[in-house]
C-alpha cells in the first residue's frame, strides 16, 4: 500500500457516474438523437404491428346489443 494511491468507496464513485450521465443526457444534441431513436422505434413497432396481416383487433365491445 506505499506506492496505491487511495480509491474512492463504491457509492461516490456511482454518484460521480450518475452526474456525469445526467450531464450528458441533458446535451441538446444527445437528447435529440435519443428521442429520435425512440421514436422511430415507436413507429416501427406500430408499423409491425398494424401493418402485417397477424394482427387482429379485438371484436367491438357493444356488438352484441
Amino acid at each position: 500500500m506505499s506506492g496505491d494511491a487511495p480509491t474512492a468507496p463504491p457509492a461516490s464513485r456511482l454518484v460521480r457516474l450518475w452526474s456525469g450521465l445526467r450531464r450528458v443526457l441533458h446535451w441538446p444534441p444527445v437528447r435529440l438523437l435519443l428521442l429520435t431513436v425512440y421514436y422511430l422505434a415507436v413507429l416501427i413497432t406500430l408499423l409491425w404491428m398494424y401493418g402485417t396481416s397477424r394482427y387482429t383487433p379485438p371484436p367491438f365491445i357493444y356488438q352484441g346489443f
